[in-house]
């Protein structure tokens, strides 16, 4: 029965922060929610007429946040001394108002604990704001001492092309000192436009792709879980022996599957063409990716609240990120440290032999064919596992431990609790 009682207007308002998150919600689910909320039946009508009203009350809240985007950025760096940011208008031919175009932000105490704390490695990526504002988040995260992510620095663009992200990195290169790139490292997707702008405005710098985002591409014609597999294999081995052993595999297999891998780049994605300069094997972007996915709940909100929840947020995690820091024991962080006690247990299978002074031969005690060269001073060992990721490997645990010294000291700076 049609409750008559139940106005547009009253819909407009008890709908509009609903409508606000999910804009293009459809006329059906609208008149199912309110039955299932209210017990009442309302006609197509009236839910048209209620989310066009609650619509026409979003637009009104959304630009009044746009308005205020300038107060916000005078505030901000009058209350957070330091802080570096950015609005740029665009004239609009229609409109005597300029329109909002992009918005940058990078706070002090991000900045310095960068600095300061962090390997020169930068995850960079986009994702869309869920709610009413049709506009986009790019970000440029890093990973602190217990290889957690560390945000630095965003910003709010209309849409994702060389322009913008040719804007955002021209700021972010000024902010942390760039230059040209030299001895920096990014991680990003294939977004529109990113791949240009770096290698326009930062030619020197090593720039990886996520793997998981070419696997993603690569297995819309590659079908076969063996050549899945092979995929993986290559993508992750630490040495270029062990990748052509995989490639060659996957040649073997589907020549298909190779040309097309071949044909991604294998340089940027695969970890064996890796430098050691960055301290980190990971093959995918997903520091930037856990940002995203960290502020879902914000990217469902209008501009200006969105901006507030994420200070917010980075700004609790900086304080318990500290506070973890200061309890934990020990030389190295918390996850650094299981994964040297990981690498330890694998030790009981190597045996080191003494070749020169703080140098080794480690042997598989199985396979006496199967040796690595370990040289402690120079932190490095031939599976080039220490070499890239800065944490000893089994084969230079062995060593270690036969020299009787401690793991911890051997670890990179990079992951210490000081750090």
């Amino acid at each position: 029965m049609i409750n008559k009682r139940v106005g547009t207007n009253f819909l407009a308002e008890e709908y509009q922060e609903k409508l606000l998150k999910h804009p293009t919600w459809k006329i059906k689910l609208f008149i199912r929610d309110v039955q299932d909320t209210y017990g009442v039946k309302i006609t197509r009508w009236q839910a048209s007429r209620a989310k066009k009203n609650a619509l026409s009350a979003c637009a009104k809240v959304v630009g009044k946040q746009y308005e205020s985007l300038r107060d916000y950025m005078y505030e901000l760096k009058r209350s957070n001394v330091g802080t570096n940011i950015f609005l740029k208008l665009k004239p609009h031919i229609s409109k005597p108002i300029p329109q909002f175009h992009m918005f940058y932000i990078n706070f002090p105490a991000l900045r310095n604990g960068f600095l300061h704390g962090c390997r020169r490695v930068l995850g960079l990526d986009g994702a869309f704001l869920k709610g009413y504002c049709k506009v986009e988040v790019i970000s440029a995260i890093a990973k602190d001492a217990n290889n957690q992510m560390f945000p630095v620095a965003w910003a709010i663009v209309e849409s994702e092309s060389i322009e913008s992200w040719s804007w955002f990195l021209e700021k972010l290169m000024n902010d942390l000192a760039m230059e040209r790139g030299k001895g920096w490292t990014f991680y990003s997707d294939q977004q529109k436009g990113l791949v240009p702008a770096i290698a326009k405005l930062l030619p020197q710098a090593e720039h990886r792709l996520c793997a998981r985002h070419i696997f993603t591409n690569w297995i819309k014609t590659i079908k076969g879980s063996p050549l899945h597999k092979l995929f993986w294999s290559a993508v992750k081995a630490y040495t270029k022996e062990e990748f052509e052993n995989s490639m060659n595999k996957l040649r073997q297999q589907s020549a298909k599957a190779y040309t097309e891998m071949c044909e991604r780049n294998v340089q940027r994605f695969c970890r064996s063409f890796h430098t050691k300069n960055a301290c980190t094997g990971v093959t995918c972007n997903n520091m930037a990716e856990t940002f995203n996915s960290w502020i879902i709940e914000a990217r469902e909100k209008p501009i200006l609240t969105m901006l507030k929840d994420i200070r917010r947020q980075v700004m609790s995690r900086m304080v318990e990120k500290k506070t973890q820091a200061m309890k934990c024991n020990g030389i190295v962080t918390p996850r650094i440290r299981a994964t040297l006690n990981d690498n330890k247990q694998a030790t009981r299978n190597w045996r080191a032999i003494e070749a020169n002074t703080n140098v080794y031969e480690v042997q598989h005690i199985h396979n006496s064919k199967l040796t690595y060269a370990v040289r402690l001073e120079q932190m490095v060992c031939a599976c080039r596992y220490w070499d890239v990721t800065g944490i000893p490997c089994e084969h230079a645990l062995a060593a270690i431990c036969a020299k009787s010294k401690i793991p911890e000291n051997y670890v990179a700076s990079w992951y210490k609790k000081e750090t």
